[in-house]
């Protein structure tokens, strides 16, 4: 049985996928890489990027030859958990977009007040992330098809 190559893999992954799709799959792609690639490539930048948006405690955080990843574990969680969400195309479910930010909610307090358990921590941020992902997907498809540019028009055209 003959090896399919990487391009005909690829475009049957896409196959399917709006442009929007693929614009943010390959831009979260690209923040995960980043997460990882700050402590490969020793990326000071980086760091001070996510600096904004995450604490970067490194008792908080996973660590790759022997520097702490870009951000947090919980941070490093939901990015990639969202990652995920996308490339198996979830569909949205409020449910379990409730449950997701209730336990990372329960765990952030019990992380502060009582205990804190990393793989908890972890497992509270991937289940965050996969149950957002599929919101932002829709919410971007929405934005960028026919209705998002006339609802676009209309309020550029009230300012």
């Amino acid at each position: 049985m003959e090896k399919p190559s990487l391009r005909a893999v690829t475009e049957a992954f896409l196959d399917g996928s709006t442009s929007s799709d693929k614009i943010l799959l390959s831009g979260v792609a690209a923040w995960c890489l980043a997460i990882v690639a700050a402590p490969l490539l020793d990326l000071t930048v980086i760091y001070s990027v996510f600096s904004a948006i995450c604490h970067q405690y490194p008792e908080r955080s996973w660590f790759l030859l022997s520097q702490p990843l870009a951000v947090c574990i919980r941070c490093t969680s939901i990015y990639f958990g969202f990652l995920v969400c996308l490339v198996l195309r979830v569909p949205p479910k409020r449910g379990f977009l409730r449950f997701a930010v209730a336990l990372t909610a329960i765990e952030f307090a019990v992380a502060h007040l009582v205990i804190d358990v990393e793989v908890v921590r972890s497992l509270s941020g991937m289940l965050l992330g996969l149950g957002a992902g599929g919101f932002v997907a829709q919410g971007v498809r929405e934005l960028s098809g026919p209705l998002g540019r006339i609802a676009r028009r209309i309020s550029f055209e009230n300012l």
